[in-house]
């Protein structure tokens, strides 16, 4: 069943990213952190549907999805244009397995590139909302500085949680500001930052949630221990 929510606040992550915050007063959404939900709203007067993973914590009396304008992307180009506050837009669901319960793991890897971090990024969030004894190492890929989303909030919690450590790395940089780390991840990253009893996440475009899940089973990480979500 569909529920009517309307958008209190948008947020400008990126120049390619927004982030739509809508209240859930009087319209409950029972979702698990790294689940996704349909949301249809009506562009040139026909509904149009797409999948979005909500990127916030279900402890919070409000939801969020985080949305990438993506090449030839119908619908994130629209939402990024023309959804405002005040805006209402349809919502369904929850759905999808990507995700994180209690009692699950006491460390995980979370291995994010672009627009992927969006239910990371509702798993992080709830883990530290709710006070977890559980280790998280995000590694996350971007193609330079300017496009790595919530990167001020996750530099934040690496000072406040000791459990959680953030891992940037980027593809394409050419700032001379930049002293982070370089590349793809690649196995010499899963080498350096798995370790014994890892819970694997990882999200992203097709292609590189293939090739980390490859990388991965080769360092030895059991196949039951990698959950995967795949955008685009």
């Amino acid at each position: 069943m569909e529920k009517e929510v309307t958008i209190t606040n948008i947020k400008k992550e990126t120049p390619d990213t927004k982030t739509f915050r809508f209240d859930l007063k009087g319209s409950e959404l029972n979702f698990i952190p790294g689940q996704f939900i349909m949301v249809t709203a009506q562009i040139d007067g026909n509904p149009v549907r797409r999948a979005f993973s909500l990127s916030s914590s279900p402890l919070r009396d409000y939801s969020e999805i985080t949305v990438k304008v993506e090449k030839g992307g119908y619908f994130s180009g629209f939402a990024c244009e023309k959804f405002a506050e005040g805006c209402k837009i349809n919502i369904k669901g929850p759905y999808g397995h990507f995700t994180f319960r209690d009692g699950e793991a006491k460390s995980l890897l979370l291995i994010a590139a672009g627009s992927g971090i969006a239910p990371i990024r509702s798993i992080v969030q709830y883990i530290d909302d709710k006070k977890l004894n559980v280790r998280m190492t995000l590694l996350y890929s971007n193609k330079n500085e300017t496009y790595i989303i919530f990167t001020k909030e996750f530099e934040n919690l690496e000072k406040t949680n000791k459990n959680f450590r953030f891992v940037p790395t980027l593809t394409r940089e050419e700032s001379e500001s930049w002293n982070g780390r370089m590349g793809r991840i690649d196995a010499n990253m899963i080498k350096e930052f798995f370790m014994d009893g890892d819970l694997c996440y990882v999200c992203g475009p097709p292609a590189m949630v293939t090739k980390i899940v490859d990388l991965l089973k080769a360092h030895g990480v059991p196949e039951d221990r990698i959950k995967t979500e795949k955008f685009g």
